[in-house]
C-alpha cells in the first residue's frame, strides 16, 4: 500500500499527497476498509474516524481525481427525480422520506464543511427548475403543488419573474433555497485530511486487485504503485 504524507495542494489539478512516496503497508488490520477516495469515500472515512472507529481508505489513483473532480459542483437538496415521479415509483410514504433525507443530507454536508473550515469556495445557491413549453409547464405546476402540499418549501416564479431573475424566457419555474456550490476536489481533500487527523489510514496509488470475503473478515489484496 502507499502511505499518506504531504501538504494540501492549492490547485484542483494536484492531489493532497501527490508528492508522497509509496511505501509498503502490508497486513495492516482495520475494522472498516473503504475502497475509493472520492468525496463519498472521504465522507464515510471521516464519519468513522471521528467516531473513533478503525478505518482505512484505499484509492487506486489519487484522491478526488475521479468523478468527484468532474462533478457539477452543486449541492442540491432535490433528488434526481421530482417528488411526483418518486411517488409514482415508490409510493407516498417512501417518496416523502427520500425527499426529506435528500434535504437533510445537503444541509448536513454544508454544515460539516463549515464546521471543519474546509476552504472549498462554498457559497449558498438557490435552485431553479423551469419549463419552456406547455407540457413541461403542466408537469412543473403539478410538481410545485405536490411539494407545497407535502410541506416542502418552494416558491413559484411567473414567466416575468423567471426572466427578471435568470434571463430565461420560460413558462414558469420552481425556486428552492438551501443549496450550495463548491469546489468538490478541495472539499474531498479537506475531508480526507480531517479523516486522517482523526486517525484514518489513507493509501493512494494502491489499486485493490482482489477482495476475499469470509464470514468473519474481508481481505483486500493490493499491489502498490510507485509515484
Amino acid at each position: 500500500m502507499a502511505s499518506l504524507a504531504g501538504e494540501l495542494s492549492r490547485g484542483p489539478s494536484r492531489s493532497a499527497w501527490l508528492t508522497a512516496r509509496a511505501k509498503n503497508a502490508v497486513g495492516r488490520p482495520t475494522f472498516i476498509a473503504i475502497v475509493g477516495g472520492g468525496i463519498t469515500g472521504a465522507l464515510v472515512a471521516h464519519a468513522f474516524a471521528e467516531a473513533n472507529v478503525s478505518v482505512a481508505l484505499i484509492e487506486g489513483g489519487l484522491v478526488g481525481c475521479g468523478s468527484t473532480a468532474a462533478s457539477s459542483a452543486l449541492l442540491l437538496q432535490e433528488p434526481d427525480l421530482g417528488l411526483h415521479e418518486l411517488r409514482q415509483r415508490y409510493g407516498t410514504i417512501a417518496s416523502r422520506r427520500l425527499w426529506r433525507l435528500s434535504q437533510e443530507a445537503a444541509r448536513k454536508l454544508i454544515a460539516l464543511l463549515q464546521r471543519l473550515d474546509i476552504r472549498c469556495d462554498l457559497v449558498p445557491r438557490d435552485t431553479i427548475y423551469y419549463a419552456l413549453r406547455g407540457q413541461g409547464h403542466e408537469q412543473l405546476t403539478r410538481e410545485f403543488e405536490l411539494r407545497t402540499r407535502e410541506g416542502f418549501h418552494a416558491r413559484w416564479l411567473s414567466p416575468g419573474r423567471l426572466r427578471a431573475t435568470t434571463g430565461i424566457p420560460g413558462r414558469g419555474a420552481i425556486l428552492t433555497r438551501g443549496g450550495a456550490q463548491f469546489d468538490p476536489y478541495r472539499a474531498c481533500c479537506g475531508l480526507i485530511r480531517a479523516a486522517s487527523d482523526s486517525g484514518a489510514q489513507i493509501f493512494e496509488r494502491t489499486p485493490v486487485r482482489r477482495i476475499d470475503a469470509r464470514r468473519d473478515r474481508v481481505k483486500l489484496h493490493t499491489r502498490p504503485r510507485t509515484p
